[in-house]
């Protein structure tokens, strides 16, 4: 039965969030966008335009940093983590679903 609330609760945001088009700077990312991260290309304005503001975003490790995001895809809130050069262009992107997700001990 928890399963089936999560799921309609999901449907219905899935539904409400394309009418809003973003909130307060965040879009509502669908799978598709990612298609527009280019790595090695893209910069940080790129991605901004693309996806909308991070929901975080670290340094990690030395002259990089990664944006964090969350979209759904099927029934499933996914994450995305953006990687970015010194530079500010994109090295590479990730993406995970969290149930799955294996902590990532690469320093």
């Amino acid at each position: 039965m928890n399963a089936l609330l999560r799921s309609a609760a999901l449907l219905l945001v899935l539904v409400m969030l394309p009418a809003c088009g973003t909130l307060a700077g965040y879009k509502f990312i669908q799978e598709a966008d990612l298609a527009g991260l280019a790595p090695g290309q893209s910069t940080r304005a790129d991605v901004e335009k693309l996806l909308g503001r991070p929901l975080s975003a670290s340094g990690r490790g030395r002259h990089e940093e990664v944006w964090e995001y969350r979209y759904a895809a099927n029934t499933e809130t996914m994450w995305l983590w953006v990687y970015f050069d010194a530079g500010g262009t994109v090295k590479t992107y990730r993406t995970v679903l969290p149930r799955l997700y294996q902590p990532d001990t690469r320093d």
